[in-house]
């Protein structure tokens, strides 16, 4: 009797749709880093700056909310509008770092582009 239930559990549980469970990190911290390459350096941009213009473009981008990398690749963007805007050229990079169990860290490079002539 007992094998005929194993037999039957185990068969019944062969039909049932395996379940794979996608886990979204969520965001603990977002850091943005200014690496100057002239003498004059960067702009002073405050954060509180960057998550207004954030927010005024749409990017659904803040700690405590789940992990959109569409989201993070837009935020590149306006990041970089945001010092052109202050006349300045910049390349902006991207790093998304784990943190277990399942958060994560957004952190931007915002590098300075020489202006050779």
């Amino acid at each position: 009797m007992r094998i005929a239930i194993l037999c039957l559990l185990t068969i019944g549980s062969s039909f049932l749709p395996a379940q794979t469970r996608h886990w979204t990190p969520l965001v603990r911290s977002i850091r943005v880093e200014s690496v100057p390459t002239s003498p004059k350096g960067l702009p002073n941009v405050e954060f509180k700056a960057v998550m207004a213009a954030w927010k005024q473009n749409g990017v659904k981008l803040d700690v405590e909310a789940p992990l959109d990398t569409a989201a993070v690749d837009k935020a590149g963007e306006v990041l970089r509008d945001l010092y052109a805007e202050r006349g300045q050229s910049v390349r902006v990079e991207h790093s998304i770092s784990g943190i277990p169990p399942r958060s994560a860290e957004v952190a931007f490079r915002v590098i300075q582009l020489s202006n050779c002539k």
